[in-house]
């Protein structure tokens, strides 16, 4: 299956909008999160906060780039 890497802090921006004060999202509610869009963590780098996640459905690889939104909505 796919795997994707973001950044948290993206993410993150993302699902508080501009001009909000960013919400640091506890590991365990991502996780949570990434189970609703067929998504699985594989690796977290606390320095970077890069997220490796694993897609568990290949239906659109096409729209791999724009996943990152579809969460935050």
């Amino acid at each position: 299956m796919p795997t994707i890497t973001i950044f948290k802090d993206d993410l993150e921006s993302l699902l508080t909008g501009e001009g909000d004060v960013d919400r640091d999202i506890p590991m365990a509610q991502l996780e949570e999160w990434l189970m609703l869009v067929k998504g699985e963590l594989k690796g977290h780098n606390p320095e970077t906060g890069e997220l490796r996640i694993e897609l568990q459905d290949s239906n659109r690889p096409d729209l791999r780039p724009f996943w990152i939104r579809s969460p935050a909505r």
